[in-house]
């Protein structure tokens, strides 16, 4: 099963074909966004994922919703993108928005609600 999964997924032909039938079935979800930015990104059209990346719809669905902080994710991509640009002092920038936004999402994260006990922090 491991093999034909990574044969699968290692195909770049079938990995697009994942990608334009994500985009079909979900258009404007930001995951799907985020996929076409990555897949551009890989493909070393920089200026262009980061088009594709601010094309993003902004979710507003909080971290405890979804599991997942969408804007520490675009920080940290936005960073990895202006790196592999050379334009090392705005990708140092994007990490540190992108350390910020996370410590934010995992104080919101671990909020206690009404009657809950205070979990222990999974972020330091």
């Amino acid at each position: 099963m491991n093999n034909l999964k990574n044969s699968l997924l290692g195909n770049p032909v079938h990995r697009l074909l994942i990608m334009v039938s994500l985009f079909f079935l979900f258009p404007q979800s930001t995951p799907v966004v985020y996929l076409k930015s990555q897949f551009e990104y890989l493909r070393g059209n920089y200026r262009k994922a980061i088009k594709v990346m601010n094309s993003a719809p902004q979710s507003l669905k909080s971290v405890a919703d979804t599991g997942e902080s969408l804007s520490a994710m675009y920080y940290n991509n936005m960073a990895v993108i202006h790196f592999y640009m050379r334009k090392h002092n705005l990708g140092a920038f994007y990490f540190r928005r992108a350390l910020q936004e996370n410590h934010v999402a995992c104080s919101e994260f671990n909020k206690p609600q009404h009657g809950e006990l205070i979990p222990v922090s999974l972020c330091h």
